[in-house]
């Protein structure tokens, strides 16, 4: 997947090596050049406004990634400041820890300013890039330590691969989480501590390593690609997550509540990716053992092979379920009426006034993140309708489960965005949206003429006042992916509206005592096929990509030897579709609606002509998107 260009663009992390200096010893990333002086980048601040920023650092942040340890950073953070006559006079010394937090505080709080023309210079009016610039004065100050890196190297770089990330900036973002993992292995932080490092070091090291092990599961799942993590390769404990746990961390958060304390989400939230993973591994083992008995590569072209996976993937799902129960309750959203916690049951939550405000947002990030990855597994299992339905029952369980997580997804965020401020700013509102939007969307597509299409659509409904919410919120990527759900939208309707009048010229047309199947139309009458649609590459593979996200088709996804073949049949790989990017609101491609266009008419070749028109225009709106854009997405540049 290419990046979309920009004026100023990113620093690659993998230009950083190109310099280094020498090293002073200090156990904070940032100030082994020598260097006395801030350097100058436009991006410095006074005091009171950094501390501003960093307020809202361990009310966000820090409870949903807790790799710091708050009380060692204030007095760090207090040490940078020189003495001067005037605050107005002080000078931060340069520290790449510190402006790495700030860029991503600035980023996070930026969509808190109101929109107006007085602030539309703030990056370019685009508040995802807001921060930058501090981004990218620590990651000059970062390419001093990579020869000998700290637990601070890495804390710099977790916190810049989330920054990255949330400016849609995934691929760098990947690779500066993978220099990370690099490090952290040089470090030996996936092995238990053997020093005699205190308790509160090791919990340390335990919470950077899982940290590292949950993105790199997330971002693989999303994007596709193989794990850069080996967890056969680890002896390290999880975090315990215990009132001593949080002692030890520092935090000025209440130590408890209930029969939790803050580090209890953390925990939780690892437990979960480690049972999505097993059962996400699994599952393609399966796969490939179950194609290689049937000597098959596609499992799309075989009814006993599909309904095998399905199979297999539905008793899988226990360790979902176990997981549930063990989630302690101070950690779940109550339901009004009969709805139980993480259910599907379109129950409004029942919020508590007197939960402190991180734990509710622990509690719904929790819920959404548990949607999310379970709709990921789901997904590979909406496909377009054959002509044997009963054959594919399980499948069709699969498909419809998907359904049914991504619109209690969107009915949560719909009631949170508009009862409630927990989520305002927070990028993973917006891309766990964006992911149960596609997967509506694909729903919708592969059966526009179901029992579930009414909820399906009214879904999709939802979801596009959500993104218009999100983007009243300074959210500038949901204003794009709003228009492009109407799109969408449109042509679902249209083409369900084809299918139904061709149903009703059917029951006209037919004998009303006919017995037995209706007779085949002549080749003469019927409705030629157009000649691009006759060579359609039906049996062209795409890889099983059974993960969330969001985000975009996997053009460079390497081949593995486990990996098995999936037909352009399926729309599982709908979660691999990219967000619009955030430097421009029309940033999107709507190329792969082309594919899929004519992949659907497949079971639909009765179809009028007119029929025929509208899904190839899937192709022509991606080009216009394209060169609103100038955005490519596909490796040939299209």
């Amino acid at each position: 997947m290419q990046q979309p260009d920009f004026d100023d663009p990113f620093e690659p992390v993998t230009s950083l090596f190109a310099t280094t200096a020498s090293s002073s010893g200090s156990d904070f990333p940032g100030q082994r050049s020598g260097m006395s002086e801030p350097m100058s980048t436009g991006e410095d601040m006074s005091r009171s406004q950094e501390e501003h920023f960093l307020n809202l650092f361990w009310q966000s942040y820090h409870i949903t990634i807790p790799i710091l340890n708050e009380k060692e950073f204030r007095e760090y953070y207090n040490s940078l400041w020189t003495n001067a006559f005037s605050p107005f006079e002080a000078k931060r010394k340069p520290s790449a820890l510190v402006d790495s937090i700030l860029a991503l505080c600035v980023q996070y709080g930026t969509t808190f300013v109101i929109n107006d023309k007085a602030n539309a210079d703030i990056e370019g009016d685009n508040m995802s890039f807001a921060g930058r610039g501090l981004h990218r004065r620590s990651q000059k100050l970062l390419s001093s330590e990579y020869e000998a890196p700290t637990i601070s190297t890495l804390q710099c770089l977790i916190y810049s691969a989330l920054y990255l990330s949330n400016a849609s900036m995934l691929d760098i973002g990947h690779r500066t989480l993978a220099v990370a993992i690099g490090i952290a292995h040089a470090l030996a932080l996936h092995h238990e501590a053997i020093d005699n490092s205190s308790a509160a070091q090791s919990s340390l090291r335990r919470r950077i390593w899982w940290t590292l092990f949950l993105l790199d599961s997330k971002a693989c799942l999303e994007l596709g690609r193989p794990y850069l993590i080996d967890a056969s390769d680890m002896t390290c404990d999880l975090p315990s997550g215990d009132l001593s746990e949080a002692t030890d961390s520092g935090s000025s958060l209440s130590l408890a509540f209930a029969d939790i304390n803050w580090l209890a989400f953390h925990t939780q939230c690892i437990k979960l990716i480690v049972t999505v993973r097993s059962i996400h591994t699994g599952f393609y083992e399966k796969c490939s053992e179950a194609s290689a008995a049937y000597k098959r590569t596609d499992l799309y072209d075989n009814f006993d092979l599909l309904e095998s996976c399905a199979d297999h993937l539905l008793r899988s799902m226990k360790g979902l379920q176990d997981w549930v129960r063990n989630v302690p309750i101070a950690l779940k959203n109550s339901r009004k009426g009969t709805g139980e916690p993480f259910s599907t049951a379109r129950s409004a939550i029942e919020f508590d006034p007197y939960v402190p405000l991180w734990l509710q947002r622990q509690r719904l990030l929790l819920e959404l993140l548990y949607h999310n990855l379970t709709m990921s597994l789901h997904r590979p299992f909406i496909r377009f309708p054959s002509s044997s339905i009963a054959a594919f029952q399980k499948s069709m369980d699969h498909g419809v489960s998907c359904l049914s997580h991504a619109i209690i997804t969107t009915s949560i965020l719909h009631q949170v965005l508009n009862e409630g401020d927990s989520l305002n700013g927070w990028q993973q509102a917006y891309q766990s949206q964006w992911d149960a939007a596609l997967s509506i969307l694909g729903f919708g597509l592969a059966h526009p003429v179901c029992p579930h299409s009414p909820s399906a659509r009214r879904a999709i409904h939802t979801a596009i006042a959500n993104f218009d919410t999100l983007a009243a919120n300074n959210c500038s990527i949901a204003t794009s992916a709003g228009a492009v759900m109407r799109s969408l939208l449109d042509k679902i309707d249209r083409f369900a509206s084809g299918f139904r009048d061709k149903v009703t010229q059917s029951e006209h047309s037919s004998p009303s005592f006919q017995s037995g199947p209706p007779p085949r139309k002549s080749p003469v009458n019927s409705p030629p096929v157009p000649q691009h649609l006759q060579a359609s590459p039906r049996n062209q593979a795409l890889q099983l990509a059974p993960s969330q996200i969001p985000y975009s088709w996997v053009q460079d996804r390497p081949a593995t030897s486990d990996s098995t073949s999936m037909s352009s049949q399926s729309l599982g790989s709908l979660n691999n579709l990219s967000a619009p990017a955030a430097s421009d609101p029309t940033d999107f491609s709507l190329d792969m609606f082309g594919t899929l266009g004519e992949t659907a008419l497949l079971p639909y070749q009765d179809l009028g002509p007119s029929d025929f028109e509208m899904w190839s225009n899937w192709g022509q709106a991606a080009q216009e998107h394209n060169h609103a854009s100038k955005t490519f997405w596909n490796k040939d540049g299209r």
